[in-house]
């Protein structure tokens, strides 16, 4: 083989070799340029939920108070692969009961550089979940469409510092018809140690008719998760 035709034939395998990654389709250069990296997990808005979730214990206040009642607050992360927020699901009862008398899912999304907002859902079926706060894995077969959103109810969580964030629903948007109640409200303030959360509910007349009168339900962190 002479040198010319060597010459020609290197020439065209390179020129098939360009045409099999930029031609006919482009199949490599397709998948490299259809790449969509994954959107990086939100790491403040998780510290933020990791404050949030664990177990809690207002038994120090109720031993303190009579006023309080001892309630049990379980607080556990779900579908931890979804990319549209932190899910959370929150189970509260009084010590020693049969069974939660609250079950909620929250969803936790970034509001801004220094507040979230935590959206309340119900569940579709509350008692096929008691206790999954123990193992989250059992709402894999659930999806966020068939929770029923509490419109209005949602908090504003506005930080405080790195370790604390504070906030509250929105006026009078959150309806309830608990007790003869019009709407409700929530203040809830989250540490590193502790979570106090104030619920009340209102008449037409903007009377309180149910909820803490004295201040805020205090729990105690007794164990993060």
């Amino acid at each position: 083989m002479t040198t010319a035709v060597r010459t020609l034939s290197i020439l065209m395998i390179l020129a098939g070799a360009a045409a099999v990654l930029t031609g006919c389709g482009g199949m490599l250069g397709e998948k490299f340029y259809d790449y969509t990296p994954p959107t990086p997990p939100d790491m403040p808005m998780l510290a933020v939920s990791k404050l949030m979730t664990g177990s809690f214990s207002s038994a120090e206040q109720a031993a303190a108070d009579p006023d309080f009642r001892d309630i049990r607050l379980e607080m556990s992360q779900i579908w931890p692969a979804r990319s549209d927020g932190v899910w959370l699901y929150v189970e509260q009862s009084a010590a020693g009961a049969p069974a939660p008398y609250r079950q909620r899912v929250y969803r936790l999304t970034r509001k801004d550089a220094d507040s979230y907002v935590s959206d309340i859902y119900t569940l579709p079926d509350e008692a096929a979940y008691v206790g999954a706060w123990s193992d989250p894995s059992r709402f894999a077969s659930l999806s966020p469409e068939q929770l029923a959103p509490k419109a209005g109810c949602g908090v504003t969580l506005d930080r405080v510092d790195d370790y604390t964030y504070k906030g509250a629903t929105s006026g009078k948007a959150c309806p309830s018809e608990l007790e003869g109640a019009t709407y409700a409200t929530s203040e809830v303030t989250v540490t590193a140690m502790w979570l106090k959360s104030w619920d009340r509910g209102y008449d037409k007349d903007d009377q309180q008719v149910w909820g803490a009168t004295k201040g805020p339900y205090i729990f105690k962190k007794t164990a993060s998760r």
